[in-house]
């Protein structure tokens, strides 16, 4: 093709000179060297044109071409010869001529195409084939849009919507840019927001926005609205960042952290909570049937904590003390002892009660108990106090002990008695006189005063009150003695 073209040069050359020559013209020059010029003296290139021109025949053109003004390109071969043609009118329509079926031919461009001040208008040249309109500046550039093709994509220029997938009609009002199918990104995205090379998505929401909206409208139990996988047991599978700083994440191997105003992280517990607030974590159960749990903690063995509370002192140089804990076993140790007792639970306190044991029933109720401690044998202690100051004892000593059977032990039993009997001895009180109290003994088995045996039996005996009555007894049998010596000496006078 490239001979073709020169000797059709050489040719048309070689017939202008001869009509230049013919008519005297000098508006050409054809030096033998240099730069050829028709319809000018002056050439700007290797061959320079001024005026129209007709090129008969293939012509191949080697290198850029620049196109300073209209160009058009017309089939004028036979019938049945390819119809693969590209027009462009001087008011800038692409026009693809149709072939001798009645179908569109294609507009093929190996690079690409770029739209400057113009329009580009591509259509079909049967007016009643509004479907082969592909892109107009009053209408949308739709690609491989067809009634039997759901799936096109179309750019509308005067709304500034870009619809894949949707028929025109179907496209959602007032979206931008919607995706009808499934979608996959590869790079990074950025909505209202700079890209970044650190997110694959990044999402700005402002005001009362919400950032991302997930709904899963599965009705039944199957499905997932959210999901992040990860390949890592650290990697961040969920973060929520307030000021700088992670107040919410969660890892690969579940563990959460929800951290306060500091923003610290922990990798010892499966859930570790840091609050600035009134309550750290909080449980409520609103289910009001019985059996319900509000907090359940389960550990795999009796040793492990259960609870545990930890004071802290936000001082690094000493440890934190461990106040309460709650085991597997449900042994329960309040205070700091380091060493505790072998005990179900083991109280240890500086305060002045270590434990205070209210019951405040206010009418007589013999099922209310402050105090109940329930042994299954006899000997089993039900209380013990142990005195372990060395001072005192050495070798810790049990100084006050109740047994299951009821019998108490203890060292001292202080009892608070009034009026305790020195009544006895003032001049008012009357003595019964010894013919009388025989007869009341015989009577009631008991002296005056005091309980029978069958009331200390069942109701068992106000110890106070017994040591009171005891006590006046004693004191009246000593004025008894006294008047017997009277009597003996002549000098009797039992009532004083």
């Amino acid at each position: 093709m490239y001979k073709t073209w020169k000797s059709l040069l050489f040719v048309l050359v070689s017939m202008l000179a001869i009509s230049a020559n013919v008519l005297g013209q000098s508006t050409n020059t054809f030096p033998q060297t240099g730069d050829v010029g028709i319809g000018t003296t002056l050439p700007s290139a290797r061959l320079h044109v001024v005026g129209d021109s007709k090129l008969d025949g293939n012509l191949s053109v080697i290198g850029d071409v620049d196109l300073l003004s209209d160009f058009r390109i017309r089939n004028l071969s036979v019938a049945g010869s390819p119809k693969r043609l590209l027009g462009i009118s001087q008011d800038g329509k692409v026009e693809p001529m149709e072939s001798s079926t009645g179908h569109l031919h294609y507009l093929e461009v190996d690079s690409g195409i770029k739209v400057g001040d113009s329009s580009i208008y591509i259509m079909h040249s049967n007016a009643n084939m509004p479907y082969n309109q592909f892109f107009a500046t009053n209408g949308p550039l739709y690609i491989n849009l067809s009634p039997a093709v759901p799936e096109n994509t179309l750019i509308n220029s005067q709304t500034g919507q870009v619809g894949i997938g949707y028929f025109n009609t179907n496209l959602p009002i007032g979206a931008k840019f919607s995706v009808y199918g499934n979608s996959y990104f590869s790079g990074f995205n950025g909505i209202n927001t700079a890209l970044g090379s650190n997110s694959r998505l990044a999402i700005t929401a402002n005001s009362s926005e919400t950032a991302l909206e997930v709904r899963h409208l599965q009705a039944t139990a199957n499905g997932i609205a959210f999901r992040d996988i990860v390949s890592h047991p650290l990697t961040k599978a969920f973060t929520v960042e307030h000021n700088g700083a992670e107040t919410f994440r969660v890892l690969g191997n579940g563990v959460t952290n929800i951290s306060g105003p500091s923003g610290a992280y922990n990798l010892t517990a499966q859930l570790y909570v840091e609050s600035g607030l009134d309550i750290g974590c909080r449980v409520k159960s609103t289910n009001p049937n019985a059996g319900k749990i509000a907090y359940l903690a389960e550990v795999p063995r009796l040793d492990t904590r259960a609870i545990s509370v930890v004071y802290n002192d936000n001082n690094p140089g000493t440890a934190d003390p461990e106040n309460f804990v709650v085991t597997g076993a449900g042994t329960v140790k309040v205070g700091q002892s380091s060493n505790p007792i072998n005990a179900q639970v083991m109280v240890e306190t500086g305060l002045n009660a270590g434990i205070a044991v209210r019951s405040k029933s206010a009418v007589a109720n013999p099922n209310q108990v402050a105090y109940l401690a329930e042994v299954q044998h006899t000997q089993t202690r039900a209380i013990s106090v142990v005195n372990t100051n060395p001072t005192n004892y050495p070798i810790p000593r049990e100084v006050f002990r109740v047994d299951g059977n009821g019998v108490a032990w203890m060292q001292e039993l202080r009892v608070r008695v009034a009026p305790f009997p020195d009544y006895v001895f003032e001049k008012e009180y009357q003595l019964m006189d010894l013919d009388s109290l025989e007869l009341y003994i015989q009577e009631n088995h008991r002296l005056p005063g005091m309980p029978s045996a069958e009331e200390v039996e069942k109701d068992y005996a106000n110890v106070g009150e017994l040591v009171r009555l005891q006590q006046e007894k004693i004191e009246e049998l000593t004025l008894y003695v006294i008047d017997l010596k009277k009597e003996i000496s002549g000098k009797s006078n039992c009532n004083k």
